[in-house]
């Protein structure tokens, strides 16, 4: 029987599963996320994965909390920035078919406002990049 100050054998065997785990990584310089930890806890152990959650979550917190949440939050910059690079593009044609279909004399403001969100979703995805990377130091 569990009492409040005496954890269970099985979240003694899971809290060493993750130290050990955490352990290689850094040796092996690999990156580990606490998602990828439940995980391994979850298919090494059987527990549900809610629980193995809930035991890696208060290790981190607790003994690692440079241990990010999901490893995308660590790798996103890059895309963000990609994507705001494509955006302006996508946002420069719509910007040239505008300057077209006025050169025809046809109406521009769909274009031009198709132009305009597609820059102004660059311009925001730049800077949550740039956020980011000022919140990781």
């Amino acid at each position: 029987m569990e009492t409040v100050n005496q954890p269970s054998k099985e979240k003694v065997d899971c809290l060493a599963l993750v130290e050990e785990e955490i352990a290689t990584a850094r040796k092996e310089r690999r990156p580990m996320s606490r998602q990828a930890l439940a995980t391994l806890v979850h298919k090494r152990t059987n527990m549900p994965l809610k629980d193995a959650v809930s035991i890696v979550e208060a290790f981190c917190d607790e003994k690692e909390p440079g241990v990010p949440e999901y490893l995308e939050s660590e790798f996103v910059i890059g895309w963000l920035k990609v994507l705001a690079v494509l955006q302006v593009i996508v946002g420069g044609v719509f910007f040239y078919y505008a300057s077209r279909a006025h050169q025809r004399a046809e109406p521009i403001w769909v274009y031009l406002v198709l132009g305009t969100v597609f820059v102004g979703v660059a311009v925001l995805s730049w800077v949550k990049s740039l956020e980011q990377e000022i919140h990781k130091k």
